[in-house]
């Protein structure tokens, strides 16, 4: 049970405290991190006769239809465009490719697109990061007409780290997790004082050692094998 509390409560603090360039998979007790794949300039693909651009945890410079994304298509010809996704918008998920760890980003919220499955959908932009000890670049692995772009690089980025907690989290943690220690003591006092009645006054050699005062209720640490209660 307490294990159960503690990754809930990491969880709850990397909710508020996360990083978007961070992400725990407590699944695995592990933890991926891709700031280094933030570049000043965006990436760039030419697909056909259309032009990928993106970057990752930043919008682009350009717009598309005069709003700004992380993910855009244009048309070599003309001035058609495409947003593909937000980067404010996105989600992360584990897997692997035979046996090899890999993570997937997802940016969601892109124009309007037709699904032959699900019909009407945004587009979203997949980055799957595939864990290597050497550094690929991006590629694309699908049609530029799927609702979905996925493209796929091998990295470090893709392997799974030991979690790296922060001096401040770490802090939060214990004070939540203490505060949540003394509300369990609590209703295990009135838990107690239910069972035992008024009071229990305990035979043989003992000595009191704290005096412990929860409202109505005092709980007597008692040097011996058993605690005493009154009210």
């Amino acid at each position: 049970m307490h294990i159960s509390i503690m990754i809930f409560l990491l969880y709850i603090l990397d909710l508020v405290c996360g990083d978007e360039m961070k992400w725990i998979d407590y699944s695995s007790n592990s933890e991926y991190d891709w700031d280094i794949l933030q570049s000043s300039k965006p990436y760039t693909y030419e697909i056909g006769q259309d032009i990928v651009k993106f970057k990752i945890g930043a919008e682009l410079e350009e717009t598309c239809g005069g709003q700004y994304a992380s993910a855009i298509k244009f048309s070599k010809v003309g001035a058609d465009c495409e947003i593909l996704g937000h980067h404010q918008i996105d989600y992360v998920t584990s897997f692997t490719i035979e046996g090899v760890p890999a993570i997937g980003i997802y940016y969601e919220g892109g124009s309007l697109c037709r699904d032959s499955l699900w019909g009407d959908m945004k587009r979203r932009i997949e980055f799957k990061l595939v864990c290597s000890d050497l550094e690929s670049d991006f590629y694309i692995l699908n049609s530029l007409k799927e609702c979905t772009t996925v493209f796929e690089k091998f990295t470090p980025v893709g392997c799974p780290q030991e979690i790296q907690y922060s001096l401040v989290v770490k802090l939060i943690f214990l004070f939540f997790y203490g505060i949540l220690g003394i509300i369990l003591i609590w209703l295990c006092v009135e838990a107690c004082q239910e069972d035992s009645g008024n009071s229990v006054s305990p035979s043989g050699n003992w000595g009191v050692r704290k005096l412990y005062d929860y409202g109505k209720t005092k709980v007597i640490a008692i040097s011996g094998k058993n605690t005493y209660t009154s009210v």
